[in-house]
């Protein structure tokens, strides 16, 4: 995937060369990035890659005020992947998606 995806204006990349005034506007997330496949505004960054039920967060394109790449993974398979670190304004608002096993636990709160 091109790292084209976070189309930064030449204005925010000198806007945030000092650290503190990114990390005084923004939180930091790093994980294997993803565009929405239906939806151009949002994407998806997963955080752990090397799991296999990790944990993803959708963002709003217009909330990540900057995007680095940070690393590039590659598996014993050699399949490989791109870390890259997303900073998100505060007080946006994300959502955290984590996979779950659909079961029926009914028996085991019953019982106590």
């Amino acid at each position: 995937m091109p790292f084209d995806i976070m189309n930064l204006p030449t204005s925010a990349l000198e806007l945030y060369a000092d650290a503190d005034a990114l990390k005084r506007d923004a939180i930091a997330y790093v994980g294997q990035l993803r565009k929405h496949k239906s939806e151009e505004s949002k994407l998806f960054l997963r955080l752990d890659p090397l799991t296999q039920g990790g944990m993803i967060l959708e963002f709003n394109k217009t909330d990540v005020i900057f995007a680095e790449e940070v690393k590039t993974i590659t598996e014993a398979e050699g399949q490989s992947f791109r870390l890259a670190k997303l900073w998100v304004r505060k007080g946006a608002v994300g959502i955290k998606m984590e996979a779950f096993m659909v079961n029926d636990y009914s028996e085991v709160l019953n019982k106590y």
